[in-house]
């Protein structure tokens, strides 16, 4: 992840919304944050870790702190983090949860915490949905990111202590081990289920040995309860008894089947009895029933010949009906004229109504016609007052054009000179190095012939004649000081000074061309800064009103057009509205004439109609057919009533002779006797049937507990096996030292290599860290614990001896080890940036240098890391900075400084 564009807005100590470009730091290397104490430092690092995942890079801080104290109800508190990661843009906004001004009236509202995340043509919006998603696209969660990317106040030293337990769930996202733990899980749960598998199968077979039915061995079964049992004992011992039953079973089996035969024919010569004596009863209630359908018939006839009497009165009811019928169309149309001449007068009346508005509107119409193009006539001209309008615009804007280039030059004349200052600054710089190095290397050339005596009597021997004055005794040779120089220190002082002298004067060049730039600009300059700044405000007063009024010869132009549009249409409605009103005044003359007419008929049918209207002669007309129809209904009765009577008569005397024939020849039984021989018989087989049925159900259970205890003892026997296999495969595998843990512990080595690489050159070789090999504690999980190897004394001691300085340098070391080993091979998660704030201030200067050293070394590898330091060594040594300083009002800002 790579920011490239922090902005905040009411956001901490900063008030006014401060943009900073991370763009202008360059792509890797140092940079460091400073200024004030409480200015806002540590801030910007919160802010990002806000924007990534809404929470403070610190723990001691939480989203809500974040609204600034100094802002105004109306002033939004945001955070807009513009990032890069894997060469995807991503824009994110986020706002915490604070108190605003109300949109309408008085007073103050809550705003709700919000999220939005954009890259792609994609939108991620609503907080959790952006937090899943950023973890998603950087790979580590808020917890992971402040451990391994952003190194918060108050933080740094977490990773350095934590437990096994605390680097297991670290290391479990980034490395992706989580797949161990869940094979960890597997084989725990396939141990504890076969664990569980074989107890039930033990506690099925001893459920099955204490439901054995043995009641004639109680020596057995108080074995059973104590449990004193084998399971090949028990199944010997049941099969002896179930053969036993079964022998038992099939004598009294055959007893059953002798007693239900005995029954079985008493009950028979019983029921014959029964029978017999039901048949004489129905016999005689039969010819009871004949006798009465019989004197019934007698009468129905009687009534039926009185009713057939009337027929002749039926036959005259249904010509007086037909007669009242012939009148239905003479009744029906007048009601159609009643109908008719209601519809007519409505319509007439609805068509005068309609006349007269149809008038109304025309006359209106016509009004506005008028009205219409009078409008026309005071709009003529528009379009070349637009064109005039059109070409002053264009002038103004060329000058405002004018302006702004002679704005732009002065921005580059104000750059141009600042470089031409800094130009003269670092040429004077140059000039006095240069003739330091002049300075140092002709002391140098001083003092080296100066000690060119001691050089040649250096090889003066006694008979030897002197170089210089050719004597051949030496009684005061001249003698080399002990701070001489050599030649070669001379030279490469000569090389130097001869290299700040070239220096020197290429910076010379470079300052006079810079002043020529500076110069060339500013001859192109014709007004002065306020000059323009007056004028363009004068020419964007003129514009703007030039532009009024543009606008509203626009609309004027458009106005018109749709002027000579309506005009047209207008007239065109006012001929069709005076159609429609001829239209109307031939429909409502017709509507007239016939309203005159229906009148006339009308009048006609009402003098020749005897009832007053249609419904009366239908009243008439249903009084006789319900007359008819009761006549008609009281016949069909009777000769229903006969009818029946003739079928019943008939079945009856059928059934007559057919019992008259069935009790021909007939027995006659004891049946009292019978019946006390059949109570006796079922009394023997009920008390049989109990015998059997509990001797039946001792079988049957036996029977099935016999199969069952043989299935489940070889169910068992395979089950305890496979208990043994992976029982020794969980004691493996979910130890003190589990599966997961081991693999993460191959991930922290590889992460020590890199951090001990660092560590030594920030310690000159004094400490190592290493991991802990032996189990310290049973009681929790090991395997990932830290050690420290002092090689100047040889000691092993426990990371949490080290000092505030010591400790640092340590933290530091393993952050950037595991950021290392993220980037080699933790499933694509690659950090581009990190971000520290803490521990500069603990460090003497040698171990302050060690570590910038380690770090520049860390922005050379393609990688941005950020410092947050007071350290005034730091603000020398690094040039890209980020300034924070408190404003005298209230708040604070920030710039870039590179």
């Amino acid at each position: 992840m790579r920011p490239l564009e922090l902005t905040l807005s009411a956001f901490g100590p900063y008030v006014d919304e401060v943009t900073l470009d991370f763009r202008k730091l360059g792509e890797q290397g140092l940079y460091l944050v400073t200024g004030d104490t409480g200015a806002g430092k540590t801030t910007i690092f919160d802010a990002i870790t806000f924007a990534l995942y809404g929470r403070a890079s610190g723990s001691n801080r939480v989203g809500s702190m974040f609204r600034s104290k100094y802002a105004s109800p109306d002033k939004p508190t945001f955070v807009r983090l513009e990032f890069e990661y894997r060469g995807v843009h991503y824009i994110i906004m986020r706002n915490p949860k604070y108190r605003c001004a109300k949109a309408r009236g008085e007073g103050t509202r809550e705003k709700n915490a919000s999220a939005v995340l954009e890259f792609e043509e994609t939108v991620c919006t609503g907080v959790e949905n952006v937090n899943k998603k950023v973890q998603e696209i950087i790979g580590l969660d808020c917890d992971q990111f402040t451990q391994v990317a952003m190194i918060a106040q108050g933080e740094f030293l977490k990773l350095l202590f934590a437990s096994t337990k605390d680097r297991v769930e670290i290391f479990r996202h980034i490395f992706k081990t989580g797949r161990y733990m869940l094979l960890e899980n597997e084989i725990r749960s396939d141990f504890l289920e076969t664990s569980r598998t074989c107890e039930d199968l033990r506690k099925s077979i001893r459920q099955y040995v204490e439901d054995i039915n043995c009641p004639e061995r109680k020596e057995w079964e108080e074995k059973i309860a104590k449990g004193e049992y084998v399971a090949e004992d028990v199944i010997s011992f049941l099969e002896e008894l179930v053969e036993q039953d079964e022998k038992e079973q099939k004598e009294k089996e055959t007893k059953r089947r002798e007693l239900a035969k005995q029954i079985e024919q008493t009950g028979a010569r019983i029921k014959e009895a029964q029978e017999q004596e039901k048949r004489q009863q129905e016999w005689e209630k039969n010819k009871e029933k004949l006798q009465k359908l019989t004197e019934q018939s007698s009468e129905i006839r009687d009534k039926y010949k009185e009713e057939m009497e009337k027929k002749p009165g039926l036959e005259e009811l249904i010509e007086k009906i037909a007669q009242l019928r012939k009148d239905f169309p003479a009744y029906k149309e007048r009601e159609q004229l009643h109908s008719d001449l209601s519809d007519w007068q409505d319509r007439i009346q609805s068509g005068e109504m309609e006349k007269k508005r149809g008038e109304q509107e025309k006359n209106k119409l016509q009004q506005e016609i008028q009205k219409t193009k009078i409008e026309r006539e005071t709009l003529l001209g528009t379009g070349e007052n637009l064109a005039r309008k059109e070409e002053e615009i264009q002038r103004f804007q060329n000058e405002q054009e004018k302006i702004r280039e002679q704005k732009q030059l002065y921005k580059e004349y104000r750059i141009s000179q600042k470089k031409y200052e800094e130009a003269v600054n670092i040429y004077k710089e140059s000039e006095r190095e240069a003739q330091e190095c002049q300075r140092i290397y002709e002391k140098k050339r001083h003092e080296y012939m100066s000690e060119q005596a001691g050089i040649l009597a250096a090889g003066l021997e006694e008979g030897m004649p002197c170089p210089v004055c050719g004597s051949l005794e030496h009684p005061q040779k001249a003698v080399l000081s002990d701070h001489a120089l050599s030649q070669n220190e001379v030279e490469q002082a000569e090389k130097t000074a001869a290299k700040k002298a070239s220096n020197l004067q290429k910076k010379y060049e470079e300052t006079v061309a810079q002043k020529i730039i500076c110069q060339e600009i500013k001859s192109k300059l014709v007004y002065e800064w306020e000059e323009l700044e007056k004028k363009e405000e004068v020419l964007e007063g003129l514009l703007s009103e030039a532009d009024k009024e543009k606008e509203k010869l626009l609309r004027d132009k458009k106005r018109l057009a749709e002027l000579e549009k309506q005009i047209p249409q207008q007239e065109k409605e006012l001929e069709k509205k005076q159609l429609l009103l001829q239209e109307n005044s031939t429909r409502l003359a017709a509507l007239y004439a016939h309203e005159k007419e229906g009148q006339k008929r009308l009048i006609a049918l009402s003098e020749t109609l005897i009832f007053p209207d249609r419904q009366s002669l239908e009243e008439e007309i249903a009084a006789w057919e319900r007359e008819k129809d009761k006549r008609e209904k009281s016949q069909k009765k009777l000769e229903k009533e006969k009818e029946k009577v003739a079928e019943e008569m008939s079945a009856v005397q059928g059934m007559v002779q057919t019992l008259e024939k069935q009790m021909k020849g007939r027995i006659d039984i004891p049946v009292e006797e019978e019946k006390d021989s059949l109570n006796s018989l079922r009394q023997q087989e009920m008390q049989l049937n109990r015998e059997w049925d509990a001797w039946n159900v001792r079988l049957s259970g036996n029977r099935k507990i016999l199969t069952n205890l043989k299935k489940q003892r070889a169910v068992l026997a395979e089950a305890e096996d496979v208990y043994g296999i992976r029982k020794a495969l969980n004691d493996t595998a979910n130890g003190a030292l589990n599966l997961e843990t081991y693999v993460q512990m191959a991930y922290f080595d590889r992460i020590l290599f890199q951090a001990n690489k660092r560590l030594e050159a920030m310690t000159g070789g004094q400490y190592e860290l290493i991991r802990q090999e032996e189990e310290m504690d049973g009681r929790k999980k090991w395997g990932l614990e830290l050690d420290v190897m002092d090689h100047y004394n040889g000691t092993l001691r426990s990371v949490k001896t080290l000092s505030g300085g010591e400790a640092f340098k340590a933290s530091l070391a393993l952050a950037l080890g595991l950021s290392d080993e993220i980037q080699a091979s933790a499933g694509g998660i690659r950090l581009d940036t990190m971000f520290i704030d803490e521990g500069f201030g603990a460090l003497d200067e040698e171990s302050l240098h060690q570590a910038i050293r380690v770090l520049y070394e860390l922005g050379q590898n393609g990688r941005l890391v950020g410092i947050i330091s007071h350290v005034s060594e730091l603000k020398e040594q690094i040039d890209r900075q980020i300034v924070v300083k408190k404003t005298k009002s209230s708040g604070s800002r920030a710039e870039l400084v590179y």
